[in-house]
């Protein structure tokens, strides 16, 4: 695997925070909460990330035996995030887009996209987030004559409670987590940089914004999606409503992350038997496909326990990746 420089990696798995951000439902938490949750768990997460640099590669049996679990954990992502796709989109536009037509076509989206490989998606990653902070940037800006720092508090009645759900959800449902750790074994240079730069964006992408939303919509941040309803407060003198473009900065950022776990994909099957990475195409678009529309039309959410245990697969996957017949 070609090895792609920090930032580039950085950018990439910018893209799963992009994602979660924009389509993120505040459910009655508070925002200046979740904000503080976010900044712990990303001060965690880095310290794994940095602590996983430092172990050793496995090799042999171990190493394919990582590639197996990170593979099973892989599909499992792909299948979340195409269902957390389809539900925020149907959520967002209801009535709108047809869920099994909408994953059918963004499984095969994405896995074009892998096709460019891991530095490919890392560069178009690179462009996606500059476009990204200039759009975020813009609603900011557009929205800052509603700004009141009156609205801004940690005043409710169980900040405590609140703060661990968000921190316990922020975590769990963080792919950025082990497929950064997985691509580190073998395609990240300097993978400590990386985790550096990737979150200490993610945790002033998730202060900034879930602030200022607060700070101009007040108690209405705790309603929807906060994001799009600032998208819909937000306007300039050139742009009247931002919605569009989060739309698009949304779509982009989903799709380069499904393809950096289709990447991911394609190495386990490689470390398993080489020369096999090709059929990591249909893997994608068939059971990842298949299981999204599924548990979109029947189950909705999975519960906390699924993430739980995916993570941990995931994790003991990609810490054992890296030594194996593909290193």
């Amino acid at each position: 695997m070609t090895k792609v420089s920090s930032l580039q990696a950085a950018a990439l798995m910018l893209c799963f925070t992009l994602t979660r951000l924009i389509s993120y439902r505040s459910e009655g938490t508070s925002l200046a909460v979740t904000a503080a949750a976010e900044l712990a768990a990303c001060i965690i997460m880095f310290a794994v990330c940095a602590a996983a640099s430092k172990l050793p590669k496995a090799k042999g049996a171990a190493a394919v035996t990582g590639c197996a679990a990170a593979g099973a954990w892989v599909l499992a992502a792909l299948t979340l995030l195409f269902t957390d796709l389809a539900g925020s989109m149907q959520y967002s536009f209801p009535d709108f887009y047809s869920s099994g037509a909408m994953i059918a076509a963004f499984a095969a989206a994405a896995a074009y996209c892998a096709s460019m490989g891991l530095s490919g998606c890392a560069r178009a990653a690179c462009a996606a987030v500059i476009g990204a902070a200039a759009a975020l940037a813009l609603m900011i800006g557009g929205a800052s004559g509603g700004l009141s720092l009156d609205r801004l508090h940690f005043a409710v009645p169980d900040k405590g409670e609140q703060f661990g759900r968000q921190l316990l959800t922020a975590l769990l449902r963080s792919p950025e987590l082990p497929l950064f750790i997985a691509l580190s074994r073998r395609g990240i240079d300097r993978p400590v940089r990386a985790a550096g730069a990737l979150f200490s964006a993610r945790a002033v992408l998730w202060t900034a914004l879930p602030l200022v939303c607060t700070a101009v919509l007040g108690d209405h941040s705790l309603m929807g999606q906060p994001v799009w309803s600032l998208a819909a407060y937000s306007k300039t003198s050139l742009i009247e409503r931002f919605d569009a473009i989060v739309l698009l900065v949304w779509v982009l950022a989903a799709l380069l992350a499904a393809a950096a776990l289709t990447v991911c994909l394609h190495d386990c099957i490689e470390g398993i038997r080489p020369g096999a990475g090709r059929l990591s195409l249909p893997a994608v678009i068939i059971p990842a496909g298949v299981s999204a529309a599924l548990m979109y039309g029947s189950a909705g959410r999975p519960p906390e326990l699924f993430y739980a245990l995916a993570l941990a697969v995931g994790l003991i996957g990609a810490l054992l990746m890296g030594g194996g017949k593909q290193a």
